[in-house]
């Protein structure tokens, strides 16, 4: 919660810049992503869907700064359960090319989460080692990509590799303080500990 009221304030503060002389589309770019991620953590999927489609009809955002919209898109058909969104906005995110290696792990733990959406847990698994093959311990992602193996591996009912990779997840994370991958470590950690008999995970 603290590190969500920081984000407010920064974003706070952003905001009333935007209209000064020398603002790029990068800039405004940059500013209605992180307000769409804001959103999307504090449950507000309206506000962050308004905010992507604000992203999506900047007409002079470049490829790269448009990969982030459709997956935008994807995430909030992901979060609504609608398989044909999903199924529309993956086909999009897997059509367009990157060769940023961060936008391309972002393409790919979204495929993964569509491919699980959609039951295709070969497919899903294919996306999540992908993305693991992209990173090194030191990588930021590193902890996500571990998160989103650890998923399929849940749905194939692993639950006991599940949570020893969450654990590697979560320790990852906090050598590196990523909140913004500690947080659905944890969440997913739980998630196997529930299924399994395994002790409460406790935060010292």
């Amino acid at each position: 919660l603290g590190d969500i009221a920081k984000l407010r304030s920064v974003l706070a503060a952003a905001g009333a810049d935007l209209a000064a002389p020398g603002v790029t589309v990068r800039d405004r770019y940059v500013f209605l992503n992180v307000q769409s991620i804001e959103a999307f953590f504090s449950g507000a999927f309206r506000a962050a869907e308004e905010a992507t489609a604000t992203l999506e009809a900047e007409a002079n955002a470049s490829p790269l700064d448009q990969l982030g919209p459709m997956l935008m898109g994807l995430r909030h058909a992901l979060v609504s359960g609608d398989a044909d969104a999903v199924r529309k906005w993956d086909e999009r995110v897997n059509q367009t090319p990157t060769f940023v290696s961060r936008m391309r792990v972002n393409q790919l733990q979204y495929s993964a989460a569509a491919r699980l959406a959609c039951g295709d847990l070969d497919g899903a698994w294919s996306k999540a080692s992908e993305v693991s093959s992209l990173m090194t311990p030191r990588s930021v992602g590193f902890s996500m990509s571990l998160s989103t193996k650890a998923m399929v591996l849940l749905a194939r009912g692993e639950n006991e590799g599940a949570r020893a990779t969450l654990e590697r997840a979560v320790a990852a994370a906090r050598e590196l303080n990523g909140p913004a991958v500690l947080f659905p470590a944890l969440q997913l950690l739980a998630v196997a500990e529930d299924r399994g008999d395994a002790h409460l995970y406790r935060l010292p």
